[in-house]
């Protein structure tokens, strides 16, 4: 991702919230007060900003995107604009900079000392709600299912000794980065801290495998990707993004359904490999 997420400070610095009055989006279709936020009015492009959406939050904003007659009403929402069977969904930037469309009854997200920013609230009826949760529903079974080749490589990975290697040569590619963040589900990753350590690496390499949280996987298996594909120096291609198995291996079946690959036959070959294996393939083939 070759545009870094915008972080609160940033957002404040570029003027953007300053012009954010009460209620500066009521009235407006919920799906585009989205993409306002998201693309700071327009500076931003939309691809690339919406890439550090939660998953949550991109079911939501799929379905507002479905249904325009859903409107920002201004807060708070009380009376006949909400009835009982109804859902509030706050519209809101958190400290980060990141936009969430979550339910108002839920706590937000990293708004610790209530840095936010409220863009409003939107009614939402129980057959849109329905709407959100399915397609949420079907972006996680979707991510599961991804998430179970990535484990599968580094459980080989791990097997055949390979592991404490693979995350030594990060740490040692990290001290040429001066920040890296992403997201990984709601949560802020930060690899490098301020005085240019990889923090959380070090704290792997000292944890037992059999430990490692799914989250930690899917880091390491990512970055080692970037290291075996001969492109570390675009750690970058992650900051300010969600990551998540389905758009990393999706990276690696673009390679892999390439001409070329077509032309050798080798794409054939990849469903016996893992995702690892394929990228050794691909390197050697010169396709990353």
């Amino acid at each position: 991702m070759e545009l870094k997420a915008q972080t609160f400070a940033r957002s404040r610095q570029s003027g953007w919230t300053d012009e954010l009055l009460a209620d500066a989006f009521a009235g407006e279709a919920a799906c585009d007060a989205a993409e306002d936020a998201l693309t700071h009015s327009g500076a931003y492009p939309l691809e690339q900003m919406q890439q550090a959406l939660g998953a949550y939050d991109r079911a939501a904003l799929a379905v507002l995107r479905r249904h325009r007659e859903l409107r920002v009403e201004p807060l708070p929402v009380v009376g006949p604009r909400a009835t009982a069977a109804d859902t509030l969904l706050s519209l809101y930037i958190n400290a980060n900079g990141r936009l969430h469309i979550r339910p108002a009854s839920q706590p937000k997200i990293d708004c610790e000392g209530g840095a936010w920013i409220d863009l409003g609230q939107v009614v939402a009826s129980a057959p849109v709600m329905a709407e959100i949760d399915g397609v949420h529903a079907a972006w996680r079974r979707s991510e599961a299912e991804y998430f179970a080749q990535v484990r599968a490589a580094m459980d080989r990975l791990r097997r055949e000794g390979g592991l404490p290697r693979a995350v030594e040569q990060v740490i040692g590619q990290l001290d040429y980065v001066e920040s890296l963040s992403f997201y990984v589900g709601d949560r802020h990753v930060t690899l490098v801290d301020d005085a240019g350590r990889p923090t959380l690496l070090y704290a792997l390499r000292e944890k037992p495998y059999e430990r490692w949280s799914d989250d930690d996987v899917l880091i390491v298996a990512a970055l080692h990707v970037l290291m075996r594909s001969g492109r570390a120096a675009c750690f970058d291609e992650f900051n300010g993004a969600l990551l998540t198995a389905r758009d990393l291996i999706s990276r690696i079946d673009h390679c892999s359904h390439s001409d070329a690959a077509h032309a050798s036959g080798v794409h054939y070959a990849f469903e016996s490999l893992d995702l690892f294996e394929r990228v050794a393939k691909l390197r050697e083939l010169k396709r990353l």
